[in-house]
Formats: structure tokens, sequence, C-alpha cells
């Protein structure tokens, strides 16, 4: 038995008291180093998370088990102190000691915690602790009856009648030693012992026998099943396990489909997912019918009380996965409603609730099993330079090159680009600066005899805090920077240098040499004659495109179609590369071209797709615009200038920047594949009401990118023989509901496919927080339609302080696992909640996004939309604090000492 300490906080106490056992899993890792050595990072883990116990593996050596079934020692509990001594407020050191059969105290433990669960309504999984522990441990009868002796009379009964019960799902051996420890309480014990089980092993000759064997019925089973030995139908005749086993292998019937329901609550949950896709195809097939009360047990199955001991035996308080139960839900509620619906979120919600361990509500769906996920699709080029470019005629302003309007100018820009000379005052009189003697003593260190209740005076040491840091209002810091000549601000004679600060006061300033200077800003530019000049496309503002902005009109604008960009040439979606192949003969026998002609003909290729693209975007432009006639030969649209259709343009085409001698190849694509996500995602893209209007090509909202190619190609009955290949399209279509339409794009899920996921999904990630927390009642949706339909939730006991209060639950959309609670968490000032984890809330992209999608669908961008564009917080560094909503800044704390944090909460945040 191992014994070691863990360190708890306060508020578990009562959860110890009431239950002061746990579950550790080993998580285990290691990996070998640079000098060829085996590192050993594996840790032990607390299933329940809320205990967020981690245990380094190397400096707990337990035993090889994945679980161990731990137990706290209540009376060891002692306040935890940190390295130095100091008592840690609200944190508890207690002795831990992994619970055994062979200790009575352990097993009286485990009596009282079950008897205490099955007065609950946690019953289902209230033998989860005991079972696991003697399934996985030797037992012999001593030690559980003299437990049984010490417990109440009341208490005994309950662990009899419960040995019973889940004892079934034990091992012969181990049954057989509970039948005589009931049997004393006056208990029948019938040992479960399925004939066809020893009767498969001696069919496919196993060299052990099951009732003398330490395995239970469960892994006894999964022998036969995991068994390699080719079974032919004599061998498998009237064993419906083996029936089971060569059903798998070969496209016949089976023998007897209400044998399913037998063995499906015996078999592990990737066989009963397989039974269910099999039978379906032996629909298919014309070999059986389908049956909805069939279905219906692999929804509920009769035997359900032996998949939960499997569960527990296996698995102990770990999500309870319910993919097979969860698919044939849904798939009789698409039936019963002709194919028009699946369950809604709150049936979901309902179902999950029903099926899980509501004393630890952990479960996994697993839809990956049965939905195609996505391999990140064909999307936009994030890096993409554009499908145009633009540049602005602009021609100097002389109305603003005077004195009068230049100086104030001047200042503007010392300030922004330069430093303000700083002085030391007096905060009582901040107009005058100390001298050196004034300011050295005011800051010197003095002693102030200070009266105390004692026999003597303890003398103080303290100092002045008057003295505070100001700026001079006509005096500046100045070094040359951006590649701009800060002499040219300055009368002759004052000299700006490049590494280090000089002072500059207003005599200094020149205005009519800063204004000789703006006269010679055409020159750095392409001039046009009539002191016009052309002024290219930029992102950064740099100085000098600050004085060109300030000081001078834009009088024209031209619009550049990029002749270099593709659609992407990985993708061939114009079918170029594809009629080259054929035209070549290559089509075929690819591997039969040579390296340099397949450097060519890719080179001939990029070139006729750039051509392509081009003339796409040039029709696009004269179809959309009044933007005058197209100079061929310089390659642009010269029109007066509009800001708003210049801003349009830069949107709908996607500009990003030049394209300049650096601009890398993958840049001039517009499509790429998408890494596959971090966090599953399952394919249900959205054909848009309008194709791309520059390539003429349809395509998929997806998440809220356009989405050009999908992987749910394979999903139809037409295009899939391999029954184990499956998805939930498959089995729908078989019984006549095909969910997936053709689209020019490709294939789309309909509305009631898109709507599974999504409310499957929030249920799944969910319905651990969507309890009241004043009456305990689940909380159900409180919106039926909208955007954030299943984002809102609602007590529904009238009862409650809280009935139908909303309450905002959702997962952020930046980091993907900080659930956001508006319980718990603030909005930042544009209204959205703040992430507890990654403190994220909005920036401009996402109004950009927003915005996009209603440019490319020609609809109104919505004012709401509008007023926040450019307003984005994040992307700014601007962030704010999830508890109180007050914005994180540089703060200085009681000590002196400065933080990135809250200045309300003090908490303080690494970002």
């Amino acid at each position: 038995m191992a014994r070691f300490k863990v360190t708890f906080h306060k508020q578990l106490e009562h959860r110890l008291t009431t239950n002061p056992v746990f579950f550790l899993r080993l998580d285990a890792y290691s990996y070998i180093d640079r000098n060829g050595n085996e590192v050993d990072e594996s840790k032990w883990i607390s299933v329940d998370h809320d205990l967020n116990i981690s245990l380094e593996a190397k400096h707990y050596k337990i035993t090889r088990r994945n679980y161990h079934l731990c137990i706290v020692e209540l009376d060891s509990r002692q306040p935890r102190q940190d390295e130095r001594g100091n008592i840690v407020a609200d944190e508890y050191d207690y002795f831990v000691h992994t619970a055994t059969a062979q200790n009575e105290n352990d097993l009286i433990t485990l009596f009282k915690l079950y008897t205490y669960h099955m007065q609950r309504p946690e019953k289902d999984y209230a033998c989860v602790e005991l079972l696991w522990l003697l399934n996985v441990e030797s037992f012999i009868n001593p030690p559980i009856q003299s437990a049984l002796s010490r417990v109440e009379q009341n208490t005994a009964r309950w662990v009899c009648c419960g040995l019973v019960d889940f004892g079934r799902s034990l091992s012969v051996l181990k049954q057989q030693q509970l039948r005589s420890i009931v049997a004393a309480y006056g208990y029948t014990f019938r040992v479960y012992e399925p004939s066809y089980i020893q009767d498969a092993l001696t069919r496919i000759n196993a060299d052990w026998h099951y009732s003398n064997s330490n395995k239970n019925v469960f892994q006894a089973v999964d022998t036969i099943l995991n068994s390699e030995i080719a079974i032919n139908t004599k061998q498998a005749r009237g064993n419906m396990l083996l029936e089971l086993l060569k059903w798998f292998d070969n496209s016949e019937p089976f023998s007897d489909y209400s044998h399913l329901v037998n063995l499906y609550a015996l078999v592990d949950e990737p066989v009963r997912l397989k039974m269910l896709k099999r039978w379906f195809h032996d629909i298919r097939l014309g070999h059986t019918t389908f049956d909805q009360e069939l279905l219906e047990q692999f929804k509920d199955n009769r035997f359900a009380k032996f998949i939960r001991y499997r569960h527990c035996m296996e698995h102990p308080c770990e999500p309870i996965l319910l993919t097979v139960p969860l698919l044939a839900d849904n798939i009789l509620t698409l039936y019963s409603s002709n194919g028009m619906n699946f369950q809604s979120f709150d049936g979901v919600l309902d179902f999950a609730i029903t099926h899980c361990d509501t004393s630890h509500p952990a479960i996994d769906f697993k839809m990956d099993r049965f939905l195609p996920i996505c391999d990140g699709g064909t999307q936009r080029n994030s890096e993409f330079v554009g499908f145009v470019d633009y540049a602005l005629i602009r021609k100097l302003d002389e109305s603003k090159l005077t004195e009068r309007y230049v100086l104030p100018i001047i200042q503007n820009l010392l300030d922004n680009f330069a430093q303000r000379k700083p002085y030391t005052a007096c905060q009582w009189d901040t107009t005058v600066p100390l001298n050196a003697e004034q300011l050295q003593h005011c800051l010197k260190a003095r002693s102030l005899p200070q009266a105390d209740s004692g026999a003597f005076n303890r003398p103080t040491t303290w100092r002045l805090k008057c003295a505070i840091t100001c700026h001079y209002k006509d005096r500046w810091l100045v070094k040359n920077c951006n590649n701009f000549d800060f002499n040219v601000l300055l009368k002759d004679g004052v000299q700006v240098d490049d590494m280090v600060q000089t002072e500059v006061d207003l005599s200094m300033l020149s205005p009519t040499k800063f204004i000789e200077f703006l006269r010679l800003i055409p020159t750095r530019f392409e001039e046009l004659g009539n002191g016009e000049f052309l002024v290219p496309s930029y992102r950064q503002r740099t100085l000098l495109m600050q004085l060109v902005e300030e000081f001078s009109t834009i009088e024209r604008m031209r619009v550049m179609p990029n002749k270099t960009v593709y659609a992407g040439l990985s993708f061939d979606i114009f079918g170029i590369r594809r009629r080259m192949l054929e035209e070549h003969g290559y089509s075929d026998q690819l591997h039969r071209i040579t390296l340099s002609q397949l450097e060519e003909l890719n080179e001939r290729y990029a070139g006729l797709e750039a051509k392509e693209v081009f003339a796409r975007i040039l029709k696009s432009l004269k179809t959309n615009y009044n933007l005058g006639i197209f100079n061929e030969e310089e390659n642009f649209f010269e029109t007066k200038f509009d800001r708003n259709v210049l801003i349009e343009i830069i949107r709908k085409y996607y500009y990003r920047q030049s394209i300049t001698e650096r601009t890398i190849k993958n840049n001039l694509n517009f499509l790429e594949s998408k890494i596959t996500p971090r966090y599953p995602l399952f394919c249900s893209p959205s054909l848009a009401e309008a194709r791309n209007e520059i390539l003429d090509f349809p395509y998929f909202w997806c998440r809220g990118n356009e989405c050009f190619h999908n992987c749910l190609g394979k999903q139809t009955l037409a295009e899939m023989n391999n029954w184990e290949n499956y998805s939930m399209f498959h089995l729908i279509e078989i019984i006549g509901y095909p969910k997936l339409q053709k689209t020019e794009a490709g294939y789309e899920p309909k509305t009631e496919v898109i709507q599974f996921i999504a409310v499957t999904n929030k249920a799944m990630q969910k319905f651990r927080r969507l309890k009241c927390r004043d009456c305990g009642h689940l909380l159900f949706t409180d919106r039926s339609s909208g955007y954030n339909r299943n984002n809102y939730y609602a007590c529904v006991n009238p009862n409650c302080a809280e009935y139908h209060r909303p309450v905002y639950l959702s997962y952020c959309f930046q980091c993907k696992k900080g659930l956001i609670d508006s319980r718990d968490s603030a909005q930042c000032p544009n209204g959205w909640y703040i992430c507890p984890s990654c403190l994220s809330c909005c920036d401009d992209a996402q109004y950009e996004r927003q915005a996009q999608r209603y440019i490319l669908e020609h609809k109104p961008v919505p004012l709401r939309i509008q007023q926040k564009l450019g307003k984005g917080h994040n992307n700014k560094g601007i962030h704010y604090c999830p508890t109180c909503g007050t914005q994180i800044i540089l703060y200085q704390d009681n000590h002196g000492d400065f933080h990135k944090g809250c200045p309300q909460c003090r908490e303080i945040y690494n970002i």
C-alpha cells in the first residue's frame, strides 16, 4: 500500500468529508533526449479535475496499473506550510493511501460510500469504487466478511444486495467467493457464467478455461472477439459470439438479429458501434429490414447495467462514452419525424443527463466516430497579397503651406516622434523646476521620534514624496528616426544626431525651412506633371506618409488588377493543369514525365492560371464598378477618388499588400489547404448565396470563413462500399433519409445536420455548467432563435429567485478552451464577455470578418457592425479583467512595484 501527502483547498473540505475517495489516472509520457537517455515525464492525475492533483510518477512508484483508488485519511489534516515554514491560508495537507481489498478499514469506507450513493440520485454508478477494487485485486473471504460484520446491519444489507447485482460481472472464481459471503446474510447469489463463452473458447482451441481464470466476463468476451483464428461457418454455428465474429468478416446475414441485444452489453464501445454499422449494412444489402425496436436497444439496452459495470471497471469516474446511444437516439428521432429533424438541444441535454454518472457529470459523445472531421478544407490564404493593388494621385495643398498652419504641426510631430524634456518639481507648484540642491534636500532620509505606549521612543525613517516628474511644454529631446531627418524642422546651425538625443526648444524651430522640405515631397514619388504625384499603396503610416496625408489632397485614384496571382496552383480549380496533362498523354502516366518536363509543364501551367485569374479580375472590376477606361499598356483604371468605393474594392478583392521582389510565391496563391484544426471540428459547411465574384467560383461558408472544398465527397452510399467506414450520413441514407445535397461546389449537409452538430457539441461542452446556482435545477435554452440561440440559458424552476434570468455560456473563440460564463465573466466596453483563460474579448479582425460576409453577398453591413469597425481591443494590446471589466494596465502596488494586471482586483496577468 502506497501512502503519500496531498494538499487540498479548504473549499473541498465538505466534499472530502462526504466522499474521501478518488481515483488517480496514469498519464504516461516519455521521450528520448539528445543524449539518448529516456526521460520519463509521466504523471498521476486525479480523474476528478476539481481535486487538481498532479504527481510526478517517477516520485510515486505505486504500481503498473493505469488507475488507483485512493482514500484520504481525514484525521491526518494539517495546515499547509510553505518552504519557510509559514502557514498557507485555506490550504491543508492530508495523508492519502491507495485502497486495497485486504484492508478492512478501506472496505468499510467503500461500503459506507456505496450505501450513501445508493440512497441518492447517483445510484446508477454507486458501485464504481467498490466494483473497481474487487475487479483489480485478488481477494479472499475473511477481509470482506470481517468488514461486513463491523458495519451497521442496514449497510451490510445494502452491500450484499449490491454484490449480488454487480458482482455478476466479476470473474467466476470471485463470484463463487461472493456467493459464500452473502449467503451468511441470507442472500442467494447466482453465478453468472454464460455457457457460450466457454463453448467459444473451446471451439477456438483456447489454452485456458473461463471458469478457472481470473478474467471477468468482459475480458473473456474481448479475448474471443480479438482472436485472429479464422472462423468457418461450421465452427461458428450455434455460438452467437463466434457468429458475431464471423459476421464482421463476411457479407452474409446474421443468424438471429435478436442476439445482438444480448451481446451488445458485453462488448466494448467500439464493437457496439461496429455492430450498429454492420446491421445497417445488412439492411442495405436486403438481408433484413429496419427494426425500430432493435434500434431502441442500441440506445437503451435492457442489459445496460453491464455497460455501466464495464465502464466502472475499465474507466472509473471517466466521462461516459455515449457514441452509439446518441447516434441511435438521433436516427430514431429522424425516423419518427419522417426525416424532418434530429434531437433538439434540450433533447440532447436531457439524453446526456439521463445517461451519465450524475455524481461525476462528465460525458463524451465522440461524434468523430460517426461524423466526418474537418480536414482543414480549401480556404483563403490569410497571407494572400490580393487580386488588386491601388495608388493615389495627390497634389500639395498650398493653403496649408503657411507658417501659421505649419508651426503647430511641427509641435505635434515632435510630441509624436520625439520626447518632451522631463524635469523634477514640487507637486504643490509644478511650474518651477527644482534645482539640484533643492532636489537633494527633498529626497534625503529623515528620522522622526515617534511616541510609543512603552517606556522608550522608537525612531522612524521617512522621506518626502512631493517631488514629481513633469515635462516641459516647449522643449524636446530629439534624435532621427523612421528614416526621417528632423533637421528639416530646425534652423540652420542646429544639428540632430541619429544616435544621441538633442535638446530642442521653440526658438530653434524653422517653419520656413520645413515648408521648403514639404514642397520637395512630390520628388520622393513618381511625378505626373501639373504638380501631381503618384503615391503607391501602403500599410505602415511612417512619418513621411503622415506628412503626405496632412499636406496634400487626393485628386484621383488608380486600381491595378494583379497579373501574377493565382487561384491556387495546387488545386487546379479551372482544370487547366488536367487539360494540359491530357493533351500530352500524361493524365494516367505521370511517372513517364521527366523532371525537366514536369518543371516546364508547371511553369506553363502557372502562366496560364495567372492569365485566367487576371482576365476574371478585369471582368469583375468592369462589371461591378464604373472605373473608366482601362489602360492596357500600363495596367490600371484611373478615376476620380471615392473613399467608399476604394474601401469596398480593397475588402472585396482581398487587398493586403503590394507585390514586391520579396513577396514569396505562396502569398500569390488565393487558396491554400488549411492545417487540420487542433480541436476536432465536424464538417458542416453552408453553400454561400453568391459566388466568389473575382473567380466566378462557388464556395461554402465554414465557421465564418470561405471554403472552396470540403471532406464530404465520400459520405454518400454511391461512393462508399466499406461498411466499417460508414458515417451517420450513410446510415440515414440506408433507411431513406439522405441528408447531403449535391451543389456545384460539392456536397452540402442539410440544415438539420448542421443544427444537430451545433447543438450536440454545445450540450457536450456545457452541460456540467448547466445547473442553477440557486436551486440546483437544470438550465435550458433561453432563446429559441437568433445567432446566440444556444449560448443563453435560464432556470425554469418557477420557485427559484433566478427564474428565467439569462445565463450566457460559450467557449472562447480564440483559445477554444476557456468557458465563458456570464455569472463569472465581466464584459468589455464593446459588450463582449471576457475569456477567463486568455482574456480575449474582441479585435478588429472579428468585425472585419463580420462585415466581409455581408459585403461578399451584396448585403448592407448592419449599423452595429459598422460602428465597431476599427474599434476592437485585443489586436491593439488592450485587455480587460474578466472579473470586474477594468482595463489591464501597468499599475504600482503599495510597495512601489509595478505589475501588469487589474488595478481594481489587484490580479496580475501574463499577457
